[in-house]
């Protein structure tokens, strides 16, 4: 009995000195220094997620896992930024002038560069898909038609989609 009380007693003491221990030796860096990169979303990386939602939906109504999709934007992704607009009126006698000056504000990273603080990333608005797959059933085309529709919030003259009958 008082050898196994030792024993406890010497585990107890050997685990509350590796506790304390821990804080006085350095964690990796690597670990330490997270960092959080602001990683600005391109727009053909959105049209490859767009073309694989469209190939996941006609993969799910006609079964063809190999569908060819295009997807066109209108724009680009655009970025609000932050910023300090500061308006300076100043009246006259006879006249009124106004100076505005804009600022945007930045984020200063641990390595010192200085980056724009991005408030709202607006992804490009769709212009059209198209799609050929496997399918000369005008249902299931237009099947998928009404599921793109609704899955992006397109018009029917935004979409257009072609059957094929040979398999690459």
């Amino acid at each position: 009995g008082k050898k196994l009380d030792r024993i406890i007693f010497i585990a107890g003491i050997i685990g509350i000195v590796l506790i304390f221990s821990s804080t006085f030796f350095p964690e990796r860096e690597k670990e330490k220094e997270e960092k959080t990169e602001t990683v600005l979303f391109s727009a053909e990386g959105y049209c490859e997620i767009i073309e694989g939602k469209v190939k996941e939906i006609v993969a799910g109504i006609a079964g063809d896992t190999a569908p060819v999709v295009s997807v066109n934007l209108e724009t680009g992704i655009n970025y609000i930024y932050a910023d300090e607009t500061r308006q300076n009126t100043q009246n006259e006698s006879d006249r009124t002038s106004e100076e505005t000056e804009q600022t945007y504000k930045v984020v200063t990273q641990a390595d010192g560069t200085e980056t724009p603080l991005i408030l709202t990333e607006q992804m490009p608005k769709i212009r059209g898909i198209a799609i050929v797959c496997r399918t000369n059933s005008e249902k299931a085309q237009e099947e998928i038609k009404n599921a793109v529709m609704a899955a992006f919030n397109l018009t029917s003259k935004r979409v257009y989609i072609a059957g094929r009958t040979n398999i690459q």
